[in-house]
């Protein structure tokens, strides 16, 4: 069960969910939003086998390209391209000071480059998820820190547990669910936005990661390849 709850976690339902819906702001078409549905499924698992993460079980190393198919298939290059050009620009994270710092910018420009083409407010709109982002650092400060990830708040130092990076990156993930929800071409009754709130919230801990409160543990041990190590030799604090 923990290995199904790993790779699930990694897949990150509570993103995925105001992906869709985002998707659902600048196309009616089921096939193109399932097409972009497995675009964002596939920069996911490209994401993991760049970073190894020490506390996450690996994919297959071409993997993410078979998601990426229908995207290609379905919507003109100058859709998908854009998305797979700022997706490797994203995954340099760990490469060095200009992509820690920069990763935020292109993380917004992901979901701005699908739909500037289709609904132009849309796309300024998603420009939110540079501030996500950025939020997301504050919460894995330390880790980032311990493993030279130079983000804006190691570069600053403020690399001290940051809970209210974990929470706050949890409300900004909600909050843009139901941003979405509110341009939606389609419409969704309020009780099903609730049920997906839920499950977006429950999944959240699911992610493997080394920093969050300690109560949300999840895994006692970490999982890595031969010859990976945990930062300063500990185990994972669960799957935040």
């Amino acid at each position: 069960m923990s290995v199904f709850c790993n790779y699930l976690g990694q897949l990150r339902l509570y993103s995925f969910i105001p992906f869709v819906l985002f998707s659902s702001t600048f196309t009616t078409d089921s096939y193109q939003i399932v097409a972009l549905a497995l675009l964002w499924l596939g920069f996911l698992v490209y994401l993991e086998t760049r970073h190894k993460d020490p506390f996450r079980l690996r994919f297959s190393p071409y993997l993410w390209v078979l998601f990426t198919i229908p995207s290609l298939y379905l919507f003109p290059p100058y859709v998908t391209i854009p998305f797979l050009f700022f997706s490797f620009l994203y995954a340099k994270k760990k490469d060095g000071v200009l992509w820690g710092l920069t990763s935020p910018l292109w993380r917004g420009l992901q979901d701005f480059s699908l739909a500037f083409t289709f609904n132009p407010t849309i796309a300024f709109l998603s420009l939110a998820l540079i501030i996500r982002n950025l939020i997301g650092d504050f919460r894995d400060a330390r880790h980032d820190s311990q493993t030279g990830t130079k983000t804006i708040p190691v570069i600053l130092g403020l690399i001290k547990e940051n809970a209210w990076g974990y929470w706050g990156h949890l409300v900004l993930t909600l909050a843009s669910t139901v941003l979405w929800w509110y341009f939606s071409l389609f419409t969704i009754p309020f009780f099903i936005i609730t049920l997906l709130l839920i499950v977006q919230t429950l999944s959240y801990p699911l992610t493997p990661r080394a920093s969050g409160p300690s109560f949300l543990d999840f895994y006692s041990t970490p999982f890595s390849t031969p010859g990976e190590q945990t930062p300063e030799g500990r185990a994972p604090r669960g799957t935040k």
